[in-house]
């Protein structure tokens, strides 16, 4: 058994045979392969839902996402002593042959650690659950799951719209990391209502609640520990939550587990209501910042450009707004638009300039206000992307995790 002493600014942990692990709220990497990820078990990759082929069910979002909620209350769980031992062999993992992927893990989460928080105080969620990046996504905004889970906390498209981000051709909320975490707020909660238990609502979030409630029915018990024991959850899903405890351990004291302290790094920023698109280089040139810094606050855009919305948010290093909005002001209408006009010549299709520009059909009319049409009309001018202001953004050096959500 290990023991943890607490600490104001680290999680305070009481692990003994008969008590409770409380985890208190406090206000206080790129992403991992499955390869990585194997290492962590001595078999079965523990959060590999790649492996799952069951399709979770998903519960309904709540009516409204976005309305701060109660104050946050401690996460706590309920150790028997075997679970001791399995989150002490996750701690021994951790802290010893995936050191150093973890230690990187750790040192991505610093920048987003405090701005996750914030959001999940005010949805009135325990702050510990900030830590679920670490084993879902090492805290990568673009990291991609063999299912294409994807962003820090790795959501499938159709649970992540239904919670209300946005996915298309333009962005993917996914990756944001304010908006996800939102997301992420409401279908933890929505999982912790239904199951009254984190343990439970845990291992739902990382295996769907259709198949833990089975389980549950199967063993006649809501004791998360005691299906930890049995085979009706897979090995993945009976590891995650003893992973997720010793990741957390081990993020709240990153020192006493022989780790470098987290350097948190603030995640913040200024935001410009634009009108029309934007290209990135012009939004940086006028910000008088690099394209990868727009990237870095903005990784929910997939293109170089921001999408063709009449009220768009566009976030810009902190203390650049009134310069961004004066810069942008100067600019004529033709260095301003991120589009070039082109005459629609005889032989012309929306299939034809579509592919010229590498442009779906969908995605070349909404540019254009053409939905609904069926040709174009010899002689009229349509809207076209400049140069390289269509390219998909994305990091190259992203690796892919593995989650279902």
């Amino acid at each position: 058994m290990h023991s943890f002493a607490k600490s104001t600014v680290a999680l305070a942990w009481l692990l003994t045979a008969s008590s409770a692990l409380l985890l208190p709220s406090t206000s206080s990497c790129a992403g991992f392969s499955v390869g990585e990820l194997a290492s962590l078990a001595p078999s079965t990759p523990i959060v590999q839902t790649a492996q799952l082929s069951e399709t979770p069910e998903i519960l309904p979002p709540p009516e409204v996402i976005d309305e701060p909620e109660t104050p946050s209350t401690p996460l706590e769980i309920n150790l028997p002593p075997s679970a001791e031992k399995a989150v002490q062999h996750k701690i021994d993992r951790l802290s010893g042959a995936v050191r150093e992927t973890f230690s990187l893990w750790l040192a991505r989460s610093g920048k987003y650690i405090s701005i996750m928080q914030e959001v999940l105080e005010q949805k009135g969620m325990p702050t510990d659950l900030v830590f679920l990046p670490l084993i879902e996504s090492g805290f990568d905004p673009f990291a991609v799951s063999s299912r294409s889970a994807a962003g820090p906390w790795q959501f499938m498209a159709g649970t992540a719209e239904k919670y209300g981000l946005k996915i298309n051709w333009w962005t993917d909320e996914r990756r944001d990391p304010v908006k996800a975490t939102k997301a992420a707020a409401d279908y933890l909660k929505r999982l912790h209502e239904m199951f009254g238990s984190w343990p439970l609502a845990l291992a739902s979030y990382n295996a769907g609640e259709g198949r833990v409630s089975r389980a549950m029915s199967k063993a006649n018990t809501d004791d998360f520990w005691q299906l930890h024991n049995t085979r009706l959850l897979p090995k993945q899903t009976r590891d995650y939550v003893p992973l997720y405890l010793a990741a957390a351990t081990i993020a709240k004291e990153p020192e006493k587990h022989g780790f470098e302290p987290t350097e948190l790094k603030e995640f913040r920023f200024d935001e410009v209501l634009l009108h029309d698109s934007l290209s990135l280089p012009t939004a940086a040139s006028c910000a008088g910042t690099t394209v990868e810094k727009l990237r870095e606050l903005n990784p929910a855009l997939k293109r170089n450009v921001t999408p063709p919305y009449k009220n768009y948010i566009l976030r810009i290093p902190k203390g650049t707004k009134a310069s961004f909005q004066a810069a942008l002001e100067q600019l004529s209408p033709d260095d301003r638009r991120a589009w070039n006009k082109v005459k629609v010549k005889k032989g012309d299709s929306f299939w034809s300039l579509a592919q010229k520009y590498r442009l779906s059909v969908d995605t070349f009319k909404e540019i254009n206000s053409l939905e609904g049409k069926t040709r174009l009309k010899v002689g009229d001018y349509v809207l076209v992307p400049k140069d390289g202001t269509m390219h998909t953004v994305s990091r190259k050096s992203s690796k892919k995790s593995s989650r279902k959500s």
